[in-house]
Order: structure tokens, then C-alpha cells, then sequence
């Protein structure tokens, strides 16, 4: 490395320049702005023929790509949204896991976070300032308590400074409108088991109609309810409620996409049940005792017996069926305004 104002050098060896972009998201088009008259004096591009390689680090935000103005001013242009850039929620999750500790001997931890909060840290347009802004919002949640919560959030004149308001409320608004319609779905649920029992020919502890459950048992069908957009989520699907029936062309679709990815939703299925329970004090227990609260099947869904994965599955795949029994539907992309309305 030579110092211009005394033409001296000095070695730095083989090294690893880091570049944290101010003014460029890619090698590529940092060597671009090269053909300005500056970039050519500080000998720039001769900086740039002695690289051995480089790495563009994405952040949170979805990748961006430059699109050069048209006829006489290409040299100028924009920065866009590569929609090609499908894996920023999966960067964002990587750095929550990160922050909250769930690496080394804590990596199959499960993020103790309320549903809607976690889906609006993975799918909010921006951060602002990228992962600095992901990184303030991250640590006023971790100073309160679990399982985190959007009360944990920080005001909306301070959130603001970070996310879009109107995009981050409106995600976590999600669930909300689906709370007021859970206990509607909840039946179709307890249907939907009681059915498949007496198909299945196994034994439901509680074969009687869902109005004559005992109130421990009703709230277990609500959360199970309260659980569908999540796992429909994983699988960029959504739960709505409109009058008008569904093609059979799109329920077709529905269906398709929900078996493609049926082994990750039945275990997510499964394992939100689970954390549920052992929330509520159960332990894995044989024979099963609701009065003791001992349960046969708290156990990690793949050391579950083929049987009780397969109600796992059988109730993930039936989502359309039951959704219908409530007149609710699933699409693949959500309208307009709330996503359920009650």
C-alpha cells in the first residue's frame, strides 16, 4: 500500500478488505461508478484488477439491484427490489436466533415469541437502516418478558424510525382479526377428530359433541385453531373468511401445496401443541392422564410412532376441509384488508 503524500510503502500482506456499503449493495456496481474521472485518478480500477474474489454479505432487507436509466443518462439509474430474493426471512430468522442466544448447545431451542410479533420481524417490508435497525427493535423486545410479546415493542414514534408503521402493524394485526373467529373454528376442529376416530377406528377420550366439552378441552380446539394461519403461513398460505365459495381449480392448488410441504407443517403442528402443553404443565406420561396432566405423545415428532404422526398429518392436510365446515377459506394470497373478518 502506497502513501501518495510521501511515495512510501507499505506492505499489508495477504488480507480480507470489508467494505460496509454506504454508497453500493454490490461489487458489481462498485466497480461501475469507476468510470468517473476520480474513481480512474485514485487508481480504482487497478485496485479492483488486483482483487483474487469478493462476496456481496446480504443483510435483512431483500437483495436490491441496479437499474440504469434509460437513453442518455444511463450512467445514473436506481436501486430496485430483486423479487428474485425469496430468502430474507430466512437471513432475518438466522440473525433472531443469533441475538436471542439459540446457537451452540441452545441451536434446537425454540424462540419463545408470540406468533404474530416473530411473523412481523420475518416479513416486514425494510429496516430502515438494515440490520442496525432489526438489531434495535431485537433488543427492547429481549428486555421483556417470556414468551416475548408485541408488548415488549417500543413505541410507534421510536418503531417508526426503524419499520414502516402501517406494514409492520398490519402483520401483526393478522392473528388479531383471526382471534375473534377462532371459537368459530374451534368446532370444526373437534369435528373434524371426532370423524376421523370412529374412521381411524382409535379412541378420542372425549366422543361427544363440542358443545358438551369440558372448558379445558374447548380452549384446546381454540388454540388449535389459533395456530392454523401460522403453520398456513410456512407455506405462504393464508386463512380468510368471505362468502363467496372457493374455485375448484384454486382448492385444487390449495390442497397441492399444503401435501408438497405436509411433513414440516404436521411437525410444526405438533410441536406448537407440544410447547403449549408443557406450558400448561403437562408431562410425557404413559397412559395418558388428564388429571395428572401425563400425556403419551410429549415427545419430539420424529421419535412419535407412525400412528400419532399420522394424525399429525391427517389434520394438516385436511386444513381446507375443516376451514370450509366454519366457511372459511385458504388462498394463496391475501386480499385487501384484514385477512379474516370475523
Amino acid at each position: 500500500m502506497e502513501n501518495s503524500r510521501k511515495g512510501s510503502t507499505h506492505p499489508i500482506g495477504r488480507c480480507i478488505f470489508v467494505f460496509a456499503g454506504a454508497t453500493s449493495y454490490t461489487f458489481d456496481h462498485f466497480i461501475r461508478e469507476g468510470d468517473d474521472i476520480e474513481w480512474k485518478r485514485q487508481k480504482g480500477p487497478d485496485f479492483a484488477s488486483r482483487l483474487q474474489g469478493y462476496l456481496n454479505v446480504l443483510g435483512p432487507n431483500p437483495r436490491q439491484r441496479w437499474v440504469p436509466a434509460e437513453g442518455k443518462d444511463r450512467d445514473r439509474g436506481e436501486w430496485k427490489v430483486d423479487l428474485t430474493d425469496i430468502c430474507f426471512p430466512v437471513r432475518r430468522a438466522v440473525l433472531l436466533r443469533s441475538w436471542f442466544g439459540l446457537v451452540a448447545e441452545h441451536k434446537n431451542d425454540r424462540l419463545e415469541m408470540d406468533a404474530s410479533l416473530l411473523a412481523a420481524l420475518l416479513e416486514v417490508d425494510q429496516y430502515q437502516h438494515g440490520a442496525r435497525s432489526m438489531e434495535r427493535i431485537v433488543t427492547r423486545i429481549k428486555a421483556g418478558p417470556k414468551p416475548y410479546s408485541r408488548s415488549s415493542l417500543p413505541p410507534d414514534d421510536l418503531l417508526g424510525l426503524d419499520v414502516s408503521l402501517e406494514d409492520f402493524r398490519e402483520i401483526l394485526s393478522r392473528s388479531r382479526d383471526f382471534e375473534t373467529a377462532a371459537e368459530k373454528l374451534a368446532p370444526s376442529i373437534h369435528g373434524f377428530y371426532l370423524d376421523l376416530s370412529h374412521k381411524e377406528h382409535w379412541r378420542l377420550p372425549y366422543d361427544m359433541p363440542y358443545d358438551q366439552l369440558p372448558a379445558p378441552v374447548k380452549a384446546d380446539n381454540i388454540a388449535a385453531a389459533r395456530r392454523i394461519p401460522w403453520i398456513l403461513g410456512l407455506a405462504g398460505l393464508y386463512l380468510i373468511q368471505v362468502p363467496e365459495p372457493q374455485e375448484p381449480q384454486e382448492t385444487k392448488a390449495i390442497q397441492a401445496i399444503i401435501e408438497s410441504n405436509l411433513a414440516m407443517l404436521a411437525e410444526e403442528e405438533h410441536d406448537l401443541w407440544k410447547a403449549a402443553k408443557e406450558q400448561d404443565g403437562w408431562k410425557p406420561g404413559t397412559p395418558r392422564s388428564d388429571a395428572n396432566k401425563f400425556h403419551d405423545c410429549l415427545a419430539k415428532y420424529a421419535d412419535l410412532d407412525a400412528k400419532d404422526q399420522k394424525k399429525d398429518r391427517d389434520a394438516v392436510s385436511h386444513y381446507p376441509a375443516i376451514a370450509a365446515r366454519a366457511g372459511c377459506h385458504i388462498v394463496r394470497r391475501l386480499p385487501r384488508g384484514p385477512s379474516l373478518r370475523a
